[in-house]
């Protein structure tokens, strides 16, 4: 495990608290740090990407909604697909009385390879300048809570009715 060192935590922090300060106040309210703090969290395809912290605390609440998730076995992976071995062995085992012989079995190909692809749940959106000024608003709790919820239903629909084409 690789640990942060106090200038990556410092990176992360700042960039964190530039997400926070745009999340409340547009473009129109960032210094010209915060922007380049900001800059770096850039989509190639367009728009800021939420800072790593922002989305490992809506995974850890999806905990709270989805309870399936709690049962099953879920992987987190930056890679575009992942591997798992199989075993792909279909032979048959026998009664055998107590000193009788063991008939014995050769096979070469008792394992095979699987390829899990993870599909992304995503959502953009534009928050009303209204709310986004409103002090007594605490805009981070507030979308966490509201996208752990709304991707919590649809997470959990897909692990109970999911046909795996283009999601789980």
């Amino acid at each position: 495990v690789k640990s942060l060192t106090a200038e990556d935590k410092t990176q992360k922090e700042a960039q964190l608290k530039a997400f926070r300060k745009y999340l409340h106040y547009g473009n129109a309210g960032m210094s010209v740090e915060e922007v380049k703090q900001l800059s770096s969290l850039r989509d190639p395809e367009g728009g800021y990407i939420c800072p790593e912290e922002f989305r490992a605390q809506l995974i850890r609440k999806l905990a709270d909604f989805v309870h399936i998730r709690q049962r099953a076995t879920v992987l987190t992976t930056n890679a575009a697909s992942v591997g798992f071995p199989t075993f792909d062995y279909e032979g048959t085992a026998e009664w055998t009385p107590e000193s009788g012989a063991i008939s014995e079995e050769t096979f070469t190909r008792f394992l095979g390879k699987t390829r899990f692809t993870p599909h992304k749940l995503a959502r953009i959106f534009r928050v009303p300048i209204e709310l986004s000024e409103d002090a007594a608003v605490d805009i981070d709790r507030l979308l966490l809570d509201h996208f752990a919820q709304r991707f919590g239903i649809i997470e959990e629909n897909a692990f109970i009715n999911g046909d795996g084409v283009e999601k789980p």
